[in-house]
């Protein structure tokens, strides 16, 4: 493990004991959050490895009316929650004050890692298995120092959800432009009609990031998906290539959708959905989102309100830009809703 090189940005254990909250654990007891972990974070590039140095731990909570605690820490890089993903130090006993020194390793690429979230947090020990949570350290590590590996402090938080329904299910990155028909191409034709002059609805899907970890080895294989609906027959359907073993896939790919006029476009929606393959068993839902008009405007204009009509906040925002900007590709990041069950 590392050795304490100074420059630590120590806490007051009274601010920290003000941060105090509770946490159920154990037996539904509910056990005080307080004190603070003190670990430092270091990228070997020489090894492709994540290096978690944790060193010791303060004024954590007792445990049980006899005050004992055997606490150790737990490690994820989220949205990975696997078995293969968790990292544990050794469990220290009868103490609130643990000194680990242990180094919990990860194996995983320096732009892979920057769409995950560290979780580390502590815990004590139980011999029949009622372990209790102690406290949590969510830190982002797309925007980390990760040269020095200095230590620091932290204080321990309640517990955060990483339920499949309310963790983070990753950004997509989308350019879409609509197309109208060629005026000069129609001249030419003269009287020669083809329904697919009516403009086309181009959808550059480039890449997302931060993508929840559908496979046990804390990666995915995504494709995306795309509907203009109401249709949701082969007619408007659309699928990207798959990006194997990839939480920051990069497709650059255009799907097209032909015969679509503005008008009607105004009042349909584009569902896009990201999904990890699996061979031979049906594929697994990671994240989707639907580009639209305001369910409002659709009442304004005489609709019978669907569920699918849900667009909010950037979904109607892109949707509008595309519209009122046609031959341009207007692009635009959008977090995956983790579920597609209607909003309204």
């Amino acid at each position: 493990c590392i050795k304490e090189t100074g420059g630590l940005h120590k806490r007051d254990s009274k601010e920290s004991l003000a941060l105090s909250t509770y946490s159920l654990a154990g037996r539904g007891t509910r056990v005080e959050v307080t004190g603070d972990v003190r670990f430092g974070m270091r990228y070997n590039h020489l090894t492709g490895t994540l290096e978690i140095n944790i060193i010791e731990a303060r004024q954590i909570a007792a445990v049980g009316s006899g005050g004992r605690t055997d606490p150790y820490v737990k490690t994820y890089l989220l949205p990975d929650k696997s078995n293969k993903g968790k990292r544990k130090t050794q469990v220290l006993k009868k103490t609130l004050n643990p000194v680990f020194n242990r180094s919990l390793e990860y194996k995983i690429g320096k732009e892979e890692l920057k769409g995950r979230t560290l979780s580390l947090s502590v815990w004590d020990w139980d011999r029949f298995g009622y372990n209790s949570f102690l406290g949590e350290v969510r830190m982002d590590m797309s925007g980390q120092d990760l040269t020095s590996g200095i230590p620091s402090w932290y204080p321990l938080q309640d517990r955060l959800s990483t339920e499949d329904g309310n963790f983070n299910r990753g950004d997509l990155l989308l350019a879409i432009r609509y197309c109208p028909p060629d005026v000069d191409e129609e001249k030419k034709k003269k009287k020669k009609k083809d329904k697919e002059d009516a403009g086309q609805l181009q959808i550059l899907v480039k890449r997302a990031r931060g993508l929840y970890a559908a496979d046990s080895n804390g990666l995915s294989d995504p494709f995306v998906k795309c509907y203009l609906l109401p249709d949701k027959s082969k007619s408007t359907k659309r699928k990207t290539k798959t990006v194997f073993k990839s939480i920051n896939p990069i497709w650059e790919e255009v799907l097209s959708v032909k015969n679509v006029t503005p008008e009607s476009l105004r009042f349909r929606v584009l569902e896009v959905t990201v999904w990890d393959y699996d061979r031979g068993t049906s594929n697994d839902f990671i994240g989707g989102i639907r580009l639209g008009v305001d369910v409002d405007e659709f009442r304004a204009a005489g609709h019978k309100v669907e569920s699918w009509m849900d667009a909010a906040g950037d979904e109607v925002t892109h949707w509008k830009d595309v519209l009122e900007s046609p031959n341009n590709y207007v692009g635009k990041w959008h977090k995956l809703r983790p579920t597609m069950d209607s909003r309204i």
